[in-house]
């Protein structure tokens, strides 16, 4: 369930072992992979491959462990760990079908996503993840989530992966072209687009109409469900405007609407989209504008699947175009675009870094402290949460054991990431105001002044 908070006691739990349990159904269980590790068990996947040998169907329960995706620090990776993925090539080797259901906060690189037959995104369910997921995978409930991020083949495809994290000076060069803005616009193959999601059912759509009432862009589209159960449907409405004298994505979401249908009933849906939504920022007139020509509003599947398409003038105004943005109108250059490149677009130097320097202040994060006393403190928080991984691998208990983990590694990566400011507001009392100032003058060599805040407090 991911690191930090979700590391409670819930009053109540279910898992899918024990809904299928309650719900009879007949299956063989193999843990299949350490989760605390990243490495291959042989013996594990042994036992798994043994006994999905004699097996019809294959769930396989995926995701990044709670060590690798937890609050207070980001991902090292999309990727799963080698072991899960050492096990899932070992089982496509039987050619059985195979449902991987994907336990995760945020987009992965799955390689193995076109080999085997579906694939249910979980997500971070919390205590009762058992019975939702039963009832989705025996068609008692009809999964019709989307999804609110693409999902990238790889990370090198994003147009930050360059630069990000690269240095200590983050520079955000993608401008407006962020997400799905980017892909699209750039034609980038992804897994699975933004607003991607499967039905049991099927929706048709169909008698697109735009209406215009000044202060909104009406669209009106009849939906069908033509499939064999209830279902409900995400209708999405991108806009693209493809004459424009300003660079703009290739489309922009600007409305959508669930609506939810029984087997052959069909409905108009209408969503109302602002004239506002159509206005875009005009540096050269410094304010923001709604540009004359055609618009043309998409019915979308997904960020990238279009449905139908229909087309609408819109009385407005012309844009000064500014002549120092060529380089956004070229998709093609926004991963490369240089630092250099992006300065002139900026009007400006790119600010250089500063590294902290004492006095450090509360804004500082710890792990930046170079005085004596400040890396004598950083040291002493890494040495307690050695001693909590120590402890850990002493626990009989599985789940004290974990909790003991999770702890050392928040103890280790959140705190020395964090600033004393921030500490404050996290640590549920631990640290106070006045605390925090007591230790900023202890590092920054006032050791009385700062022991005497802390006696105080």
């Amino acid at each position: 369930q991911g690191g930090g908070s979700s590391m409670v006691n819930p009053y109540f739990y279910d898992t899918p072992k024990m809904v299928f349990d309650e719900n009879n159904i007949l299956y063989k269980y193999a843990v299949g992979f350490d989760d605390e590790a990243k490495k291959p068990n042989k013996k594990l996947e042994k036992e798994a491959l043994e006994i999905a040998k004699d097996s019809s169907i294959i769930l396989l329960f995926l995701g990044q462990n709670d060590f690798e995706e937890a609050e207070t620090y980001d991902r090292y990776s999309m990727k799963l760990p080698d072991n899960q993925l050492s096990l899932v090539n070992e089982l496509l080797k039987l050619n059985k079908k195979i449902v991987v259901l994907l336990y995760n906060g945020s987009s992965l690189e799955l390689p193995f996503a076109n080999k085997v037959s579906a694939i249910m995104y979980v997500g971070l369910l919390g205590g009762i993840n058992g019975l939702p997921l039963y009832q989705t995978l025996y068609g008692i409930n009809n999964p019709s989530g989307r999804l609110a991020e693409t999902w990238v083949k790889k990370y090198e495809d994003n147009n930050t992966s360059k630069d990000f994290v690269k240095t200590p000076n983050e520079v955000y060069k993608e401008s407006i072209y962020v997400g799905y803005r980017y892909y699209e616009s750039a034609n980038i193959d992804t897994l699975y687009p933004f607003g991607h999601g499967l039905s049991y059912t099927k929706f048709d759509y169909s008698d697109l109409k735009i209406s215009n009432d000044k202060d909104n862009i009406i669209v009106n589209v009849k939906v069908k469900n033509s499939g064999d159960l209830l279902g409900k449907e995400v209708v999405q409405v991108y806009l693209q405007k493809k004459s424009s004298d300003i660079f703009r994505p290739l489309k922009e979401l600007k409305g959508f609407k669930k609506i939810s249908l029984e087997k052959g009933e069909e409905e108009v849906v209408e969503i109302k989209i602002p004239i506002d939504y159509l206005k875009v920022f005009d540096v050269g007139q410094n304010r923001f504008v709604l540009e004359n020509g055609e618009y043309t509003f998409i019915i979308g599947k997904n960020a990238h699947e279009d449905i139908l398409k229909e087309s609408i003038s819109v009385d407005g105004e012309d844009i000064i175009k500014a002549s120092n943005t060529n380089a956004y109108f070229d998709y093609s250059h926004l991963k490369d675009l240089s630092n250099d490149d992006f300065a002139k677009l900026y009007g400006n130097e790119i600010p250089t870094y500063q590294k902290p320097h004492a006095p450090y202040d509360k804004y500082v994060a710890l792990r930046m402290y170079k005085t004596l006393i400040g890396r004598i403190v950083v040291r002493q928080i890494k040495k307690e949460g050695n001693k909590l991984v120590k402890k850990s691998h002493s626990a009989t208990d599985q789940v004290a054991k974990r909790h003991l983990l999770m702890n050392a590694m928040m103890n280790y990566k959140g705190t020395i990431n964090n600033s004393l400011r921030s500490l404050i507001y996290s640590s549920s009392g631990y640290m106070s105001f006045t605390k925090a100032l007591g230790i900023l003058d202890i590092v920054n060599g006032r050791v009385f002044r700062g022991l005497k805040k802390m006696k105080n407090n």
